[in-house]
């Protein structure tokens, strides 16, 4: 394995391990049953380690299937994302654009 792709993935598991210790560290401190806890834990532990994977394998899929405009296709998603959180709203509507993101 190269020595940047190392890398890539240590700054991508370190956040989500450390994420993944400070939520089970909480659920310990709060005083919650040992039963309790260690099914929190195992829940956020497949999670932390599942959705990674697969994101991993659905991106794979997308990137294969739109080949050379990827890197266009995601700079479009993210300007509209961009200019859709710019237009002004109503207060009311704030809240709908968060859910509809």
């Amino acid at each position: 394995m190269e020595t940047h792709n190392i890398f890539f993935l240590l700054a991508l598991l370190v956040p989500l391990s450390i994420d993944a210790f400070v939520l089970s560290a909480a659920l310990g401190m709060a005083g919650m049953p040992k039963k309790d806890q260690l099914r929190t834990s195992g829940v956020l532990a497949v999670f932390e380690g599942g959705m990674p994977l697969v994101g991993a394998l659905i991106g794979h899929g997308i990137g294969s299937s739109i080949g050379n405009i990827g890197g266009y296709a995601a700079g479009i998603v993210i300007g509209a994302a961009g200019i859709f959180m710019l237009m002004p709203e109503t207060e009311g509507k704030e809240e709908k654009n968060v859910k509809l993101l």
